[in-house]
């Protein structure tokens, strides 16, 4: 390999491949070998946040929010659709929004309600000036199940540059919550199988609300006081109960996907239930994730979740602009 190539995989690891100009930055070398290939690298930049269906601040302020953080791709979870009302919900300047998918009606107590919100959904945007969007659709998830859920999912490609194929992002919200956990005992094996039907649509990012904790121990540091953990330990069950609650974790790791780090809050009720995982190599494309940070809701006044912020990189071989 030539020594470009070699700097450009240290450059990448090291996290100098940055945004100029608000475009995706190219990296790219040519190889010296005899397959002549040509490598390249470059980074987007996605957001996904749990905007608890628009209720503590305004539609307005949180596209202002999410506007200001520079995305490429903004992935939400108990967004809102609005069936017979136009122009509501969340408009954020510079992007437009690909996919959503419906889930549970919206309570008439939630302030939208009176603006002609009626269901709660996962929804992705994505930003018109660095994103190319290939295909969208909405994709229910173990439909068969006591709980079915969905997955808003993109199909995209950097503006102005084309590769081997387009990168799939999912945005979705699994089983969790108190009505669930009560029922736990039951639905063992549910967020699992969620997983599953998520991993059959070949995703490479997937990202969202999870109900879930990246281990049993955050799992019971988190829950120490919720009543259903506390039930299950007296009643020793705390390992199976424990384990439904990383159910989905442990699920995308023996599917492949890789979870990146983060070990803060990102719900007010406590513990990291908010996840992002990255899906490696597949057909063509190594698609990796790091610099996970925490998109602060100020102190819960815009939602119940923290966000998160995150890079992914993908590199293929066959890069190469218009």
């Amino acid at each position: 390999m030539a020594f470009r190539s070699v700097l450009t995989l240290l450059l990448v690891a090291y996290g100098t491949g940055k945004r100029v100009h608000n475009q995706l930055d190219i990296l790219s070398t040519d190889n010296e070998s005899t397959n002549g290939d040509s490598h390249a690298i470059y980074t987007m930049k996605i957001v996904s946040w749990n905007v608890e269906c628009l209720n503590r601040a305004t539609p307005a302020e949180l596209s202002d929010v999410l506007a200001a953080l520079d995305a490429d791709i903004i992935l939400t979870q108990e967004d809102l659709m609005y069936p017979d009302t136009e122009g509501q919900g969340l408009k954020i300047p510079g992007y437009a929004k690909a996919a959503e998918c419906r889930r549970n009606s919206l309570w008439d107590t939630y302030k939208e309600y009176a603006n002609g919100a009626r269901y709660m959904s996962n929804a992705a945007y994505y930003r018109q000036s660095t994103i190319d969007l290939v295909s969208s659709s909405a994709e229910v998830i173990a439909a068969d199940s006591v709980d079915p859920r969905c997955a808003a999912q993109m199909d995209v490609k950097p503006h102005g540059v084309s590769i081997s194929r387009p990168i799939r992002v999912e945005s979705t919200h699994l089983t969790g919550g108190r009505f669930s956990d009560s029922k736990w005992e039951e639905r063992v094996g549910l967020k699992a199988a969620q997983v599953q039907s998520l991993m059959a649509l070949s995703p490479d990012v997937v990202a969202g609300d999870l109900n879930s904790y990246a281990t049993a121990e955050d799992a019971a540091g988190a829950q120490k006081s919720y009543n259903i953990y506390t039930e299950a330990v007296a009643a020793g069950k705390k390992s199976q109960y424990l384990a439904w609650t990383t159910e989905p974790i442990d699920e995308f790791a023996k599917e492949g996907m890789t979870r990146l780090p983060l070990e803060v809050q990102t719900s007010q009720f406590g513990g990291t239930v908010d996840h992002a995982f990255t899906g490696g190599s597949r057909n063509g494309l190594i698609v990796s994730g790091n610099s996970m940070e925490v998109l602060s809701s100020n102190d819960w006044t815009l939602s119940d979740h923290n966000g998160l912020v995150f890079d992914v990189r993908i590199a293929d071989n066959w890069l190469f602009k218009d």
